[in-house]
């Protein structure tokens, strides 16, 4: 996919025997966990990365790219299992991957930011994502905070006679971060929006925990220092438990360099196996325009 903004979304579906996910072209969409024979949410809606130059301020968000900015390239590769997202703009590649991991109630997300034209960069990196707490089906107590044991953010949610012992999502980064938020109201400001987080302007993400959220976000924020034709990767996962120890174990598991890419071979080699390459041409102009 080459264009950033199609008719309408094109939609890409990764799963495995436990999760499914469904992504856009921009990496946008929602994950599902087969849980106790429900579909239970695990993220819903924005995924994002935002790039800010710490000399200007200036900031954006590449995968999403909310100003319609003149991208230099952009890319969306569809595999089986993962779709990469990488888009181009003044002398700084993207590529955002999302991919469902062979077991697990989990969904991991890797990017990589890649200097192209000689330049030392100084900037921050922001990842967002949205976790939806709560898996029990019934409205009731929740929060979410930072977790010292396995440095990650927690969103436990409990109820009374739940119909799943399924309690807690865990999100966590393989980089250490700066700061932190958990909520869309905390971080994009209580009249504020995704296309402009009122906290990309502020020295550092409030870094504070919050109860009874409807729009939980886990949301990091990672400063990093690039040298001319240098990158950096970051590894993130998003993981569902029974508890905040189960979730936080399997989501600190994860959210590794090493497992992404072991992670990423699998997909590819069983997508290799799998796929029937076909050419479909009809003359109707419209048809072709897809």
């Amino acid at each position: 996919i080459t264009d950033m903004y199609p008719i309408r979304p094109w939609l890409n579906y990764l799963w495995s025997e436990q999760t499914v996910a469904s992504v856009d072209q921009f990496g946008f969409g929602k994950s599902l966990a087969g849980i106790d024979g429900s579909r239970r949410k695990i993220d819903d809606g924005e995924r994002l990365i935002y790039i800010k130059d710490n000399i200007s301020g200036n900031f954006y968000s590449p995968n999403r790219n909310y100003g319609k900015l003149p991208m230099d390239d952009f890319r969306c590769v569809v595999g089986q299992g993962y779709q990469k997202i990488v888009p181009e703009y003044e002398g700084l590649r993207t590529t955002f991957t999302i991919l469902v991991p062979s077991s697990g109630y989990a969904v991991l997300y890797h990017a990589e930011i890649e200097e192209l034209r000689g330049k030392d960069r100084d900037l921050t990196i922001y990842f967002a994502v949205r976790p939806q707490a709560n898996l029990t089906e019934h409205t009731s107590y929740g929060f979410a905070d930072f977790d010292p044991k396995y440095q990650g953010l927690c969103f436990p949610h409990f109820a009374y006679q739940s119909p799943t012992d399924y309690s807690c999502l865990y999100f966590s980064s393989e980089r250490k971060f700066k700061s932190y938020s958990v909520s869309k109201r905390d971080f994009c400001g209580t009249y504020g929006d995704w296309s402009a987080p009122e906290s990309l302007s502020a020295k550092k993400l409030s870094s504070r925990g919050s109860t009874f959220e409807e729009e939980y976000a886990a949301v990091v924020e990672i400063p990093i220092k690039l040298r001319p034709h240098g990158k950096k990767m970051f590894a993130f996962s998003l993981a569902a438990g029974r508890s905040l120890e189960e979730s936080g174990a399997l989501a600190s598991s994860l959210a590794k360099e090493s497992v992404f890419r072991s992670e990423l071979k699998k997909q590819c080699a069983y997508g290799k196996a799998c796929e029937r390459v076909f050419r479909a041409e009809m003359p109707d102009p419209f048809f072709q325009s897809l």
